[in-house]
């Protein structure tokens, strides 16, 4: 038993599966905020290079001419060349007068070997560039772009940006096959990043809600189950108290019936066999002495004695198994009993109702049925004279069901039917004890005073 005083530990398989679900929630949450977040900027860069595309295009048109002549100046140039000719002032002002009232933050040209030939950053003019990523991809005719996105590193330049940028690089073609000179527009994103982040704040907190529902549920789930599982040990604890407890009963039931037999031998058919020796001993010595008379009277005597020891033989042998059990089968043996019971007790009237055949007794329950029934009409007839009783088997779907109804009326020994039924019910605890061990339950039901039913269940 549980000490009342005793403060409740958590259960560790709670404890356990609280954990891993929090963990694996979070994990989850994490994963969908980074998938997110990749989806989104992964948007971002296609808007903003599709903008850049657009813009660069109109930057280009009406410079195509002069810019296509600079470069053809300038493609010789390579590595590290700070005397890189510079734009013609005229071309440099229409470029920058194209970008100023654009989205366009920054801007660079490379020619064909990835020297920065012009940049709005004249720091960055002749810088040599040609390892850069992207400059290598749109040199290859493939324009490529990357978000800045604050302290990002950036992978192209190798350059590190304060902004909210989308930087792309497109190839200069102007009519040939091949491009002549790489164009790189940063373009400022702070609006749509803004947008981005106000959104994934929305989603982060709408995931976590939800997540944080899921794992309340998933709580409440495990401690429901968890319930389930004391309940389900408790009863199977309670379940091994019980069969303890049977098997104690069933040791001492069966040591007592042990007794019980060993004292009708000893005080009864020993002392029957002992009278009938000293009888023939006394018969012999009579007819030692020819007196037929005397013998006739001995033997005489003998007979009822003989009688006695038969039925008490008998009598301990249907006790222990009746051989009809075998020889003519459980049906008319219970027929038997009742009628043996009829002819101890001339009052009383003892009508049966079998509602199944032999076959349908599995072998290991007929021995079970028979003792269930002599003990309880045994307890009935030492306890009260009864009027009625009702021995029912029936097989209603896959069990054995065994009702003995006892009516005793007014009639008997006890002050009131309720006593009887109760003596009833403790002179036939060992019978109920073996009933729960053949795997069989049992009910008692005190109907109007006096008519107690005794039913018995077996699941086949």
């Amino acid at each position: 038993m549980r000490n009342p005083n005793e403060q409740p530990t958590k259960d560790p398989i709670s404890r356990f599966f609280s954990i891993a679900s929090f963990l694996g929630l979070v994990a989850t949450a994490v994963v969908l905020i980074a998938f997110y977040r990749a989806v989104s900027i992964n948007a971002i860069i296609e808007v903003g290079e599709q903008s850049n595309t657009v813009v660069a295009a109109a930057v280009l048109q009406p410079l195509e001419g002069q810019l296509l002549d600079y470069l053809d100046k300038v493609n010789h140039v390579s590595g590290e060349d700070r005397n890189v000719s510079r734009v013609p002032m005229e071309l440099e002002e229409q470029i920058k007068k194209s970008i100023a009232e654009t989205n366009i933050a920054r801007i660079k040209i490379f020619n064909r070997n990835g020297v920065v030939v012009w940049s709005s950053k004249e720091i960055q003019i002749g810088q040599d560039q040609g390892l850069n990523p992207g400059f290598i991809s749109a040199a290859n005719g493939f324009a490529a772009s990357e978000l800045i996105y604050h302290d990002r590193f950036n992978y192209f330049d190798q350059e590190s940006e304060e902004d909210n940028l989308i930087q792309t690089y497109l190839p200069i073609h102007g009519g040939y096959a091949h491009p002549i000179g790489v164009l790189e527009i940063y373009t400022g994103v702070e609006p749509l990043v803004k947008n981005i982040e106000t959104t994934s704040l929305l989603s982060i907190t709408g995931i976590s809600a939800i997540l944080l529902l899921l794992y309340v549920f998933l709580l409440l789930v495990i401690k429901r189950l968890q319930k389930i599982i004391n309940r389900q040990t408790e009863t199977i604890t309670e379940r091994n108290r019980q069969l303890e407890s049977l098997s104690a009963r069933m040791l001492s039931s069966e040591e007592r019936d042990k007794k019980q037999t060993a004292v009708r031998l000893h005080e009864g058919l020993a002392q029957d066999l002992s009278a009938i020796k000293m009888g023939l001993e006394q018969a012999i010595s009579q007819l030692d002495k020819n007196n037929k008379k005397q013998t006739n009277n001995a033997f005489n005597r003998l007979l009822p004695i003989l009688q006695e020891t038969i039925t008490q033989v008998r009598s301990m042998a249907m006790d222990l198994r009746p051989s009809s059990l075998d020889d003519i089968g459980l049906i008319p043996t219970i027929h038997w009993v009742g009628r043996e019971f009829e002819s101890k007790h001339p009052d009383a009237l003892v009508k049966t109702e079998i509602q199944i055949s032999e076959s349908q007794v599995p072998q290991d329950i007929k021995s079970v049925l028979f003792r269930t029934i002599r003990d309880v009409l045994q307890a009935i007839g030492e306890q009260a004279q009864s009027n009625r009783i009702w021995i029912q088997i029936a097989k209603p779907a896959r069990d054995i069901e065994l009702t003995i109804s006892d009516d005793i009326g007014t009639v008997g020994s006890v002050e009131s039917p309720l006593e009887h039924s109760e003596l009833v019910e403790i002179s036939i605890s060992s019978a109920l004890d073996r009933v729960l061990v053949s795997g069989g339950q049992y009910s008692i039901k005190r109907n109007k005073p006096g008519e107690t039913d005794y039913r018995f269940v077996w699941s086949t």
